[in-house]
């Protein structure tokens, strides 16, 4: 029987973590491989379960017009590239200019009180997301670590045996 500990994590990090965790798959090592598996598939679960909650907000009454109002604000106070065209992140968020924040939540603020139903919802699914789950995680000792670096070892950190763990210290 496999060894587990706890892990805690917020619902919002879970993809996060699941994310860091896949280029390991290209570590050789059967039994790191399959506790990798077993534990993105637990984090996987949390992540769909915050999907979940998040889709039920999508078909509240007033949601479609409510987004369409929010994305028009956030168009209008974005920071612009030399080109004139809109900034976006990495997740492709739009950026808001640093010097447009504070008009930029005024104007959310009031499209929120247009929408209080769609705001109660959103502010439920918001402290939902950042609450702190905790997960059974598989554990692997350090004679079934394949060579790894030492980034590498720091992604499995929460994984390793405490035992090990406290040998790293």
């Amino acid at each position: 029987m496999k060894k587990t500990k706890k892990f805690k994590v917020k619902r919002s990090e879970a993809k996060q973590v699941v994310e860091t965790l896949k280029p390991l798959f290209n570590v050789p090592g059967k039994n790191l491989s399959y506790i990798l598996d077993r534990n993105i598939d637990k984090l996987n679960s949390v992540d769909k379960a915050l999907s979940n909650k998040y889709n039920k907000v999508f078909s509240i009454k007033g949601y479609k017009e409510y987004d369409e109002k929010r994305l028009e604000v956030c168009k209008s106070y974005s920071d612009k590239n030399e080109k004139g065209e809109i900034k976006r992140n990495a997740n492709g968020s739009f950026v808001i200019a640093p010097e447009n924040m504070d008009k930029f939540f005024e104007n959310i603020e009031l499209i929120q009180k247009d929408f209080p139903e769609v705001k109660k919802h959103l502010d439920s699914f918001e402290k939902y997301a950042q609450q702190e789950v905790v997960i059974d995680v598989f554990t692997i000792d350090e004679s079934q670590l394949p060579d790894i670096n030492y980034n590498q070892r720091q992604l499995l950190k929460f994984m390793i045996n405490d035992d090990f763990m406290k040998v790293v210290k």
